[in-house]
C-alpha cells in the first residue's frame, strides 16, 4: 500500500472516533443527559480530593517512609598534620528528612591510601530534628611515618541501614616536603572598591581546605615595597597601583588559614623599593655604568632596584623587616620574588654580580626568620629557572619557578625533572598561568603532566578561582564543574602523596609497555604519555608506579591553549610492566582522580617472563598504577629479570623516543 495514502485513511479515521464520541455527548436524550451529568459529578471530586491532597501535603510536609536519607559532610580539623600530632575528624549529619531520627550510629574509618584499615570507631547520635544537624567527632594520633595520605570515611546507619556517608582527605608530612601552594591576592578591596565577598573569608578558607592547599602566598599584602611592617588596623593603597588593602583583612585571613593548618608566606621582593624607601636611602640604589638609578615599572607605578649584597645596606634592613613582620602578623615563611631583568648591574661605582647575594640573601634570610619560628620557610622565585644558582646552592625550603619559556607540555616535565635534579630533589612548585577563560581540559592535562612529574602548581585561591596572570588581583572564579574536578586532583596527589612525592620514589630506567595504544615516554600528541618510578626503601624496590596520561584526540600540546581538546577515553588499556630481577607481585593497585572518589581498585594481573600485565578498564586523562612487590619468586614465571635484559628489551626505545624530543635529555636512574 502506498504509504501516503495509508497514512490519510488512518488519519481520517482517528478523526472519525473523536467525531462519534462529541456526537454521543450532544445527544439531547434522558439518559445521555444523566450519564454526562454523573461523570461531570465524579470528575469534580476527584479534583476536590486532589486539591486537599495537595494543600495537606503544603501543610503537614511529605509523607513519612521507610527511608530517611541524611546529609553527611566530613571534614578535619587541619589540612596537613605534623607526624604524632592529633587528628580531628567531624561528621556533620544534617537531617533531609521528614521525620525525627533517633539512635544513629556514626562509623568512622581511617585508611591509607590503598585501603588498609588504620583506625575504626563508633559514635551514637541520640536524636536529630527534622531539617536540624548534629555533629560526631573522633580524634586519632597520626602515625610517624611521613609523606602519607589517609582517607577518614564516615557511614551513618540506623537499624542497620545506611543513611548517607562522606569522606575527607588528609595527610600527614612536613609542609614543605608537599607544597600545595595557594594564594591570597585582596584584602577587603577589589582594586578601590570594597568587596562583599571579602566579608565571608570562612567560606573562602574553608573553600580553599577542600582542595587541600596546605600554604598560601600573600600577595602584596604590603603599603609599599620595601616596608614589611605596615600598621596592623586601618586601609592603606600600594603606591601606583590604585590597590587598597585593609590590614585587619590581611590578619583575618592569615588566622582562618592557621585555623585549618595552613601555613602563610608573606610575598617579599629581594631588590626593588618605592621611592619612599630610595629617597632615604638613594646610595643603595642599582645604577647603569654611567650612574643612571636602575627602575621597575612605568607610569605612577615605579619601584627602584636596590643591592641586595651583604655589604649594603638594604640586604640587613629587608630582613630586619622580615622578622619585624613575622612577629607582627604571625607569617611561616617569606617567599621572595625578583623580575626576571637585573642579574648584574652597577653599585657604589663597580659593577656587581647579583647571583651570590641572591643566594646569601635568601640563606640569611631563613637564618633569621627561624629565630621567630624554628621550622619558618623561604622560597625564591627563580624565573624560568634563572638564576640557577639559587635552586643549586641556596637553603631554600622548596623551589618555585615561574615559567615563561617552557611552552609545551614536554618542556614542563623537563623543567620540574631538571629543578629537582639541580636541587637535590627538592619539592617544586610551578607557577604557569593558564589563560583567562580557560576550559576544563587546559586545566586538567597541565596539572596531571605536573603533578606526575613530582610537581605542584600554584593556581588556586581566594576561595574557588583560579590564577590567570602574573598579577595575582587578576585571577578568575571557576565554574563548579571545574571546582569538582580539581577537588579529585588535589585529593589524588594528597591521598597518594607517598607513591608520587615520596623521598624514596625515585625514577625508573624500566619502562611500562602499552600494547593496544600508541604510548610515549614524553609528551606526544595521540599518545599515551607514560611516566615510570619505583620505591626503594633499605635498598630493595617495593613498589612500581606508573602515571598514564591519555593525549589522545588531543593535537595541540601547548599547555597554554585556551581551548584544549576532551582526550579521547580508552577502554581496557593492556599494560606490561618489566619486574626489578626475583621480584614477586603481591598486588596491582589503579587510582584516578577521574573517577570521582579516586578509591584504588585492585587489578587482576598475569606474570610470564619477567613481566606484570594488567588491564587498565578506563583512561579518561590520568591513573596511576602502583605493583606492590614482595619477595623472590621460585620460577621464572614469577619473577623479574635483570637490567641488562630490561635494557635489551626497553632502552633502545626509551633513546629512540628521547632522541626524537631533545638530544639534550637524558634518562637518569
Amino acid at each position: 500500500m502506498n504509504k501516503k495514502f495509508w497514512e490519510r485513511d488512518k488519519k481520517f479515521e482517528e478523526n472519525n472516533k473523536r467525531w462519534r464520541v462529541i456526537k454521543w455527548f450532544g445527544r439531547n436524550t434522558t439518559m445521555h443527559k444523566a450519564v454526562t451529568i454523573v461523570i461531570a459529578i465524579v470528575l469534580s471530586l476527584l479534583a476536590v480530593l486532589a486539591g486537599f491532597y495537595f494543600i495537606g501535603r503544603i501543610i503537614v510536609g511529605p509523607e513519612e517512609g521507610p527511608v530517611t536519607p541524611v546529609q553527611v559532610e566530613v571534614i578535619s580539623d587541619k589540612v596537613t598534620y605534623e607526624p604524632g600530632e592529633n587528628v580531628s575528624i567531624t561528621a556533620l549529619v544534617k537531617n533531609n528528612g521528614n521525620k525525627t531520627l533517633e539512635k544513629m550510629t556514626v562509623n568512622f574509618t581511617i585508611k591509607d591510601a590503598l585501603g588498609t584499615l588504620i583506625y575504626n570507631a563508633s559514635k551514637v547520635i541520640d536524636k536529630i530534628e527534622r531539617g536540624s544537624e548534629e555533629s560526631a567527632s573522633l580524634t586519632w594520633k597520626a602515625g610517624e611515618s611521613m609523606p602519607r595520605g589517609y582517607a577518614a570515611d564516615v557511614h551513618v546507619e540506623s537499624n542497620g541501614e545506611l543513611l548517607g556517608q562522606g569522606r575527607v582527605i588528609f595527610d600527614v608530612t612536613n609542609w614543605t616536603q608537599v607544597p600545595r601552594y595557594g594564594f591570597f591576592a585582596i584584602y577587603g578591596y577589589e582594586g578601590t572598591t570594597l568587596s562583599p565577598k571579602e566579608e565571608y573569608i570562612d567560606k573562602k578558607v574553608a573553600d580553599m581546605a577542600k582542595f587541600h592547599i596546605n600554604s598560601i602566598q600573600f600577595y602584596d599584602w604590603f603599603e609599599h615595597h620595601g616596608n614589611y611592617t605596615p600598621p596592623r588596623e586601618g586601609v592603606y593603597n600600594i603606591k601606583g597601583l590604585n590597590k587598597y588593602i585593609k590590614a585587619e583583612k590581611v590578619l583575618e585571613k592569615i588566622s582562618r588559614a592557621h585555623q585549618h593548618g595552613m601555613k602563610c608566606m608573606a610575598y617579599v621582593v629581594v631588590y626593588a623599593v618605592a621611592d619612599v624607601i630610595y629617597n632615604q636611602h638613594p646610595d643603595w640604589a642599582l645604577t647603569n655604568k654611567e650612574g643612571v638609578p636602575q627602575t621597575f615599572g612605568s607610569g605612577e607605578f615605579v619601584l627602584y632596584y636596590v643591592c641586595p649584597s651583604r655589604d649594603c645596606g638594604w640586604h640587613n634592613y629587608a630582613i630586619d623587616q622580615f622578622v619585624k613582620s613575622m612577629q607582627i602578623f604571625d607569617w611561616d615563611g617569606m617567599h621572595i620574588d625578583q623580575y626576571d631583568s637585573m642579574y648584574s648591574a652597577y653599585w657604589n661605582g663597580k659593577e656587581v654580580d647579583l647571583v651570590t647575594p641572591f643566594v646569601n640573601f635568601v640563606d640569611d634570610t631563613r637564618e633569621a626568620i627561624r629565630q621567630i619560628k624554628a621550622e619558618a620557610a623561604v622560597t625564591f622565585n627563580t624565573i624560568s629557572k634563572k638564576p640557577p644558582e639559587v635552586i643549586k646552592d641556596s637553603k631554600e625550603d622548596f623551589v618555585y619557578v615561574e615559567t615563561w619559556i617552557s611552552h609545551s607540555y614536554g618542556d614542563i616535565a623537563d623543567l620540574i625533572r631538571s629543578c629537582r635534579t639541580l636541587s637535590n630533589g627538592k619539592p617544586v612548585v610551578l607557577a604557569a598561568y593558564t589563560p583567562k577563560g580557560s576550559s576544563k581540559p587546559t586545566i586538567l592535562l597541565l596539572d596531571a603532566v605536573i603533578f606526575a612529574n613530582q610537581g605542584f602548581h600554584i593556581e588556586l585561591g581566594e576561595g574557588n578561582s583560579i590564577l590567570t596572570d602574573p598579577y595575582f588581583p587578576r585571577y578568575e572564579e571557576l565554574p563548579k564543574d571545574t571546582v569538582e574536578a580539581l577537588r579529585n586532583y588535589y585529593g589524588h596527589i594528597t591521598r597518594y602523596e607517598e607513591y608520587i612525592y615520596g623521598s624514596d620514589v625515585e625514577r625508573s630506567e624500566a619502562v611500562a609497555t602499552i600494547i593496544n595504544h600508541p604510548y610515549s615516554i614524553v609528551p606526544q600528541a595521540g599518545k599515551i604519555y607514560v611516566i615510570d618510578y619505583r620505591r626503594v626503601r633499605d635498598g630493595e624496590p617495593t613498589e612500581l608506579i606508573s602515571h598514564f596520561i591519555n593525549f589522545k584526540g588531543v593535537n595541540n600540546m601547548a599547555w597554554n591553549t585556551r581551548w584544549q581538546l576532551v582526550p579521547t577515553e580508552l577502554k581496557d588499556v593492556e599494560v606490561k610492566v618489566p619486574l626489578p630481577e626475583r621480584k614477586m607481585v603481591t598486588a596491582v593497585y589503579l587510582a584516578s582522580p577521574d573517577d570521582g572518589d579516586g578509591d584504588p581498585i585492585k587489578l587482576s594481573y598475569n606474570v610470564e617472563n619477567g613481566y606484570v600485565q594488567f588491564v587498565v578498564p578506563s583512561l579518561r586523562y590520568w591513573s596511576t598504577a602502583i605493583v606492590k612487590l614482595g619477595g623472590e619468586a621460585s620460577t621464572s614465571h614469577e619473577f623479574g629479570i635483570g637490567m641488562d635484559q630490561i635494557e635489551s628489551f626497553h632502552m633502545n626505545k626509551v633513546y629512540v623516543a628521547l632522541k626524537e624530543k631533545d638530544d639534550k635529555w637524558l634518562p637518569t636512574a
